[in-house]
């Protein structure tokens, strides 16, 4: 069945700023407000910060085919390809894949240190209470595993579960946020700003993690760059590609204590 095609409508800043403040205003809620709830139900510190981010990725996700509906598309694989741009990745895509990788890496390094130094030095003011150390920009980074596996509780070994579960908040975190931002939302904006749209795009959403606002400097070279990449593309692939890298890499150390090593 061929995918339908429609004219897309661009979208002023004033709208974006909607499109990207909402969902930070459903974030900050969620981990601020359901973090202790869970918590407080028995859960762990790990599924219940897991739980409070999962929540509004799945509404996220659920936005972002809503969307597509609204915009005439059927909802089927053809029109979700089409109009979210998951082109088939050559090898150029390939290269600057790997490319911006890199430069997210060294950048998000180098700028989260610069974030670092700004709240040691209270230049960047931080809440009163931070719903958990997973969050804490305080902990000092030779005790960061030590509050990494605390938070995934006792009786770790061989559950199975937990590992099922990150993939599970994975999925949401990556397609949800990919399929919404850059699937949705970046085209429409290039018919607005047109060359310069992933400034304004990687700008709003490096600014949509208010819930942890204290990262967002070291979060901007891999907004920017991200959004670059898939504008430069016309592809929403590289994002996801590089998305799950950077944000899977915390399923290394939950496989490896699940594994007892």
């Amino acid at each position: 069945m061929a995918a339908q095609t429609r004219d897309l409508k661009p979208l002023p800043l004033s709208s974006a700023i909607l499109y990207f403040g909402i969902p930070a205003l459903v974030f900050v809620f969620s981990v601020y407000y359901l973090i202790p709830y869970f918590m407080g139900q028995g859960y762990t510190e790990f599924i219940s910060y897991g739980l409070a981010l999962m929540l509004p990725l799945i509404l996220m996700l659920a936005a972002a085919l809503l969307g597509l509906r609204t915009e005439g598309y059927a909802i089927h694989w053809e029109s979700i390809k089409q109009r979210f741009r998951l082109r088939t990745m050559n090898r150029t895509d390939w290269i600057w894949t790997g490319t911006s990788l890199i430069i997210m890496l060294v950048g998000a390094g180098i700028f989260g240190v610069l974030g670092q130094v700004l709240v040691i030095n209270r230049l960047i003011p931080l809440p009163s209470k931070i719903p958990t150390a997973l969050l804490d920009p305080t902990v000092d980074p030779a005790n960061l595993a030590n509050v990494f596996f605390n938070a995934l509780g006792p009786n770790v070994k061989g559950n199975w579960g937990l590992v099922v579960f990150t993939l599970l908040l994975l999925f949401f975190n990556i397609i949800g946020e990919e399929f919404w931002w850059r699937g949705l939302i970046l085209p429409r904006q290039e018919l607005t700003h047109g060359r310069n749209t992933w400034l304004i795009h990687g700008t709003l959403w490096a600014i949509f993690h208010a819930f942890k606002y204290w990262s967002v400097i070291g979060l901007l070279p891999v907004c920017l760059v991200l959004s670059y990449v898939a504008q430069r593309r016309q592809n929403t692939w590289p994002g996801i590609i590089n998305h799950f890298i950077i944000n899977g890499l915390s399923l290394i150390p939950i496989i490896g204590a699940v594994l007892g090593s």
